[in-house]
C-alpha cells in the first residue's frame, strides 16, 4: 500500500475511533477529480479585495509543470459545505468560549440557502454535534452548553474533517478554531499533510491569540512574540504548530488568521467570504502520468499585482 493510502487509512481509523457514529456511513475521501476532470478552487485578490470579472483565458494551470487547457470556470455558483471545528479544551474558556458560541450562531446566519453546515467540537476527543442537512438549532444548543475541558487533539480533528464524504457538486471548506497547540492527537503532522494533499477540502485555521503571548502577524510569515512569555520551549512549540497550519493552508489553498476576543465572528466571516469569492476552474489532465501526487500551479499571467491562492497538489484514486 502506498504512503498516500496509508495516510487515508490512518485518518479513517481516527474517524472511527474519535467520532460518534452517524446515521450515514462515511466514505473514504478523494480529491474532487473524476476520471476526466479536475476542479480547483482559486482565490484571486488585489490589495486584499477579490478580483472579479476574470475570464477563463486569464488563468494558467500547470499540472506537474505541463500546461493544461481550462475547459470550464465558475464564480460563486456552487453551494458550499462548511465544516466548523471548535476547540472546547480547557485552554479555551471564559470570554473566548462565550465569543465563540455567539460567532457560530452568526456564521450559521451568514450561510446562503443552498449552503450546509456541520459542527464538530473537540478537546482530547472529536465529537460531531451536527451533520450536514440537520436542523441547526440542536447543534447550536450543544455548542452553547459546551464547557472548556480536557486536552487538545487538533491534528486528529483536521484528519476527521478531511476524511469525510465530499460530493463533487459542492465546494468543501473546513474552518477550525483553536488556541493553537496540539496536546493529544494520534495523527502526526506528516500523515496529516499527506492526507490534505489527497483530499478535497480547503482549510481555514482561526487562531485565538493567547493573553500571555501576543502576536504580531504578517501574512505568509510566522508570528513574532511581542510580550511576556512563559517559557522559550512553549514559544517554540507554538511557532512550530503555526508552521504546520500554514503548510496545511498552502497545500489546500486556505488561510491562517489570528483573532482576539470579541473579533471571532468577523474573522470566521472573513474566512467564509474569501472562500466564497473564489473561482472554480476545471481541466482534463493531458500529458501527465495519473499515478501519485500531482503538483499544481495556478497563475494569472497578465496581472502582476494580484495574489493567487489555490491548492498546490492533488491525487487520483
Amino acid at each position: 500500500m502506498s504512503r498516500g493510502w496509508l495516510a487515508i487509512a490512518a485518518a479513517a481509523m481516527v474517524l472511527a475511533i474519535a467520532v460518534r457514529p452517524a446515521a450515514r456511513q462515511e466514505q473514504l475521501p478523494t480529491f474532487r477529480a473524476s476520471a476526466d476532470l479536475v476542479a480547483v478552487d482559486v482565490s484571486v485578490r488585489r490589495a486584499g479585495r477579490p478580483v472579479t470579472g476574470l475570464k477563463l483565458e486569464d488563468f494558467e494551470i500547470t499540472d506537474d509543470a505541463v500546461k493544461q487547457t481550462i475547459i470550464e470556470m465558475s464564480y460563486g455558483k456552487l453551494p458550499i459545505d462548511v465544516t466548523v471545528a471548535l476547540d472546547v479544551s480547557a485552554s479555551v474558556t471564559g470570554a473566548v468560549l462565550d465569543d465563540l458560541r455567539r460567532s457560530v450562531q452568526q456564521l450559521a446566519r451568514d450561510l446562503q440557502p443552498a449552503d450546509r453546515l456541520k459542527l464538530v467540537t473537540f478537546n482530547m476527543r472529536v465529537k460531531r454535534v451536527m451533520d450536514f442537512g440537520a436542523d441547526p438549532a440542536a447543534g447550536l444548543a450543544t455548542v452553547r452548553q459546551s464547557a472548556g475541558s480536557g486536552s487538545t487533539a487538533v491534528f486528529d480533528t483536521i484528519a476527521v474533517a478531511l476524511a469525510s464524504d465530499a460530493p463533487p457538486d459542492r465546494r468543501q471548506l473546513v474552518m477550525l478554531f483553536t488556541d493553537g497547540q496540539d496536546s493529544a492527537s494520534v495523527t502526526d503532522p506528516r500523515t496529516l499533510l499527506d492526507l490534505a494533499r489527497r483530499t478535497t477540502p480547503t482549510i481555514g485555521v482561526v487562531l485565538a491569540m493567547p493573553g500571555s503571548l501576543p502576536f504580531m502577524v504578517t501574512p505568509g510569515r510566522l508570528p513574532m512574540t511581542s510580550g511576556p512569555v512563559q517559557t522559550a520551549s512553549g514559544v517554540a512549540v507554538l511557532l512550530a504548530t503555526r508552521q504546520i497550519y500554514e503548510q496545511l493552508a498552502r497545500e489546500t489553498g486556505g488561510i491562517v488568521v489570528s483573532t482576539s476576543t470579541g473579533s471571532v465572528a468577523p474573522t470566521l466571516r472573513r474566512v467564509l467570504d474569501e472562500f466564497r469569492s473564489s473561482y472554480v476552474l476545471h481541466f482534463t489532465p493531458r500529458g501527465v502520468n495519473r499515478d501519485g501526487l500531482h503538483t499544481l500551479v495556478v497563475r494569472v499571467p497578465k496581472s502582476n499585482d494580484v495574489q493567487v491562492r489555490a491548492r498546490s497538489s492533488y491525487a487520483w484514486r
